[in-house]
């Protein structure tokens, strides 16, 4: 178990970095005003707003995607592998849907700075750069959450 709470922690680390540069994001546009000299509607801004609702859907959709824990539970018994190895890939999975809905959102926000540098429209550009955070902040990895999973996977391989 504590073992798990230090995979954890590098989860949470990983977490709190991509977060940190989100915030970075939005504010390069605050602290350098003349980012882009060139002012134009080279793209719309409703496509950008478009493509990023539609990586929030997929960010919440793609963690029960990736970690199907039938799916998982039967690799790792056709494996045939030993009981640490086992949780670790377990646990690894479970990171693997976490990394990839945290790169989702981290795209999202670099949306928001290549629409800022592209328009030069600042409210828009800190919407996209918002809606990426709280999206990030919904998907923080929680401790009881990924314990739960992984029990459950490590359950599904035990019954068969």
């Amino acid at each position: 178990m504590k073992n798990l709470e230090n995979k954890l922690k590098i989860s949470q680390f990983i977490w709190l970095a991509l977060t940190g540069s989100m915030v970075f994001y939005g504010t390069m546009p605050i602290l350098i005003p003349d980012l882009a000299k060139i002012k134009g509607d080279f793209l719309p801004k409703n496509i950008l707003f478009g493509i990023a609702c539609t990586l929030a859907v997929f960010s919440f959709l793609i963690r029960k995607v990736v970690l199907n824990e039938d799916r998982i539970a039967s690799l790792l018994k056709k494996s045939k592998a030993s009981k640490d190895s086992i949780e670790n890939s377990t646990f690894a999975s479970v990171l693997i849907s976490y990394l990839i809905s945290w790169t989702l959102n981290e795209s999202i926000a670099i949306f928001g700075l290549v629409n800022y540098i592209i328009t030069m429209d600042l409210n828009n550009s800190l919407s996209l750069v918002t809606i990426g955070i709280i999206m990030q902040i919904l998907s923080f990895p929680k401790a009881h959450v990924i314990k739960e999973t992984t029990k459950r996977i490590q359950a599904k391989i035990a019954k068969t």
